[in-house]
């Protein structure tokens, strides 16, 4: 499993050791946060190689919204719901699958990044928690 901190700058290195055609890797992205979430804020999560096939993602977050309202979106710089579109999962915290059946099968022809970006801020959003995000995908 490769593990990236989205604190800090997303490695877009190619994922090492991929092994054969049709093994199934799995890159796991986190993001603490030190203030509320903001509208339009973009969170580079998790890096994926050229050649990567998306087999599924998975979002889980803290309870993020003091209220409701807050949305999430799962996607990349192409795309920005290609895998999770307005998920509700931070408004009292959970676990969110792919939903977009247009991310399913997706491959990647140059290394970028999965990202979450927030769709709707929340009204009163909490200033500490966490939002973790993998993606599991095979190299074609």
């Amino acid at each position: 499993m490769i593990s990236f901190n989205a604190n800090n700058a997303v490695s877009t290195l190619d994922t090492v050791g991929h092994g054969l055609g049709g093994n199934v890797k799995t890159a796991v992205g986190s993001y603490l946060l030190s203030s509320p979430l903001q509208g339009g804020q973009i969170i580079p999560m998790v890096a994926v190689p050229g050649g990567a096939r998306i087999l599924d993602v998975v979002l889980s977050s803290d309870d993020l919204d003091n209220g409701a309202g807050l949305a999430l979106h799962v996607g990349d710089g192409q795309m920005g719901n290609r895998y999770l579109a307005a998920s509700s999962v931070a408004q009292e915290g959970g676990l969110a699958r792919m939903s977009n059946q247009i991310g399913h099968g997706y491959r990647y022809k140059e290394s970028d990044t999965i990202d979450v970006t927030v769709a709707t801020a929340p009204a009163s959003g909490r200033a500490a928690g966490l939002l973790r995000l993998s993606v599991m995908f095979v190299i074609d």
